[in-house]
C-alpha cells in the first residue's frame, strides 16, 4: 500500500525545497514523461530548422556588409529572403511546440499530481489520460492564453493581474476535472490571496533558471568552440544542449507550481485533511500464532 500522502502548509523556500527532493526520488518517471515526446519533437525541429537557422546566419552577414558597403541602397532581395527564412523559422517552432509541449505538460502534471499524493503512476496512465483529455486541456490552456495575451495588450498591468488570476488553470483542468472558464474561475479562486507567494515563486524559479542558464552556456559555448566544428554541427550540438537543459528544468518548475497548488488548498480548504479522511485505512497484521483459548466458563 502507498504511504499516506506528505501533505502540509509550506512556505515558497521549502516548497523549493520539496520540489528538488519529489524530483530526486521521481526522477526517472518524470523525464520519461517529458522524454517521450520532447525529444522526438526536438529532433524533428532540429533537422527542419538547422539548415533554414545556418541559411538564414549567411543571408544576415551578406545583408550587414550589403549596408557597410551602401547603406543608402539596401538589397530588397536578401530582405526578403530574410524575411521567408525568419517566418519558416516561427511557423515550424511554433507547429512542432505547440503539439509537442501540451501533450508532454499534461503528462508531467499527471504523473507530478500522483506521486505529490504518493499514488504509483506509469507513463502509460499519464499518456492515456492525456489522449481522454487532450480537446479539454488545449482548449482551456488557449482561453486562457487569449484571456491574459489580450490583458498584456491593452496595459501591462491587467495582463499580469490576469497570470496570477489563471495560474492554476492547468492544474485545475488535469486534477479537478474541469474546463474552459470553469477552470479559469477556480483557478481565480484559489490564487485570491496569494498574489506576493505566486509573484514570489516565479520569481525564485527564473533566478534559479537563469543562473543554470547562463552557466551552463557560458561553458557549453567554450567547449564547442574549442571542438573546431562546422557551422551546421556547431548550432546543432548548441541547439542539442539547449534542449537539453530545458528538458531537465521543465519537471522541477511544475512540480513547484503543483505543489504551491496543493499548499493553497490546503491552507483555505483542508485538503490535507481530506485526503487522510478518505483514504483506506491501514490493515493491521494478525498475531503469528495460535489464537488464545477463550476462558473457561464459571
Amino acid at each position: 500500500m502507498a504511504e499516506p500522502p506528505r501533505l502540509r502548509p509550506q512556505e515558497i523556500v521549502e516548497i523549493l525545497d520539496s520540489s528538488f527532493r519529489l524530483y530526486r526520488e521521481n526522477f526517472s518517471l518524470f523525464i520519461g514523461v517529458i522524454a517521450l515526446v520532447y525529444i522526438p519533437a526536438q529532433i524533428l525541429q532540429m533537422v527542419i530548422t538547422g539548415p533554414i537557422s545556418l541559411e538564414l546566419g549567411t543571408l544576415m552577414a551578406q545583408m550587414q556588409a550589403q549596408s557597410r558597403s551602401n547603406p543608402n541602397s539596401p538589397d530588397m532581395s536578401i530582405m526578403k529572403q530574410v524575411i521567408g527564412h525568419s517566418t519558416m523559422l516561427l511557423l515550424v517552432t511554433a507547429l512542432v511546440s505547440g503539439v509537442a509541449f501540451p501533450i508532454a505538460a499534461c503528462a508531467l502534471t499527471k504523473a507530478v499530481s500522483r506521486r505529490v499524493l504518493n499514488e504509483a503512476t506509469s507513463l502509460r496512465e499519464c499518456y492515456g489520460f492525456v489522449f481522454r483529455n487532450f480537446g479539454r486541456y488545449v482548449g482551456t490552456i488557449l482561453l486562457n492564453g487569449l484571456a491574459v495575451g489580450l490583458g498584456l495588450m491593452c496595459c501591462v498591468v491587467p495582463g499580469i493581474l490576469l497570470s496570477i488570476w489563471f495560474v492554476f488553470t492547468a492544474y485545475v483542468v488535469v486534477i479537478e476535472g474541469l474546463g474552459g472558464t470553469s477552470a479559469m474561475g477556480r483557478s481565480r479562486e484559489l490564487s485570491r490571496g496569494q498574489g506576493w507567494r505566486i509573484v514570489g515563486l516565479f520569481v525564485i524559479l527564473i533566478v534559479v533558471s537563469l543562473s543554470l542558464t547562463f552557466s551552463i552556456n557560458a561553458f557549453s559555448g567554450y567547449a564547442i568552440q574549442r571542438m573546431e566544428l562546422q557551422p551546421l554541427h556547431q548550432f546543432m550540438a548548441q541547439q542539442a544542449l539547449q534542449d537539453v537543459l530545458h528538458l531537465l528544468l521543465t519537471p522541477f518548475f511544475s512540480i513547484g507550481w503543483i505543489l504551491l497548488y496543493y499548499d493553497v488548498r490546503i491552507r483555505n480548504e483542508g485538503f490535507d485533511l481530506e485526503v487522510r479522511m478518505t483514504a483506506p485505512a491501514a490493515v493491521v497484521p494478525a498475531p503469528e500464532g495460535p489464537s488464545p483459548a477463550p476462558p473457561a466458563a464459571a
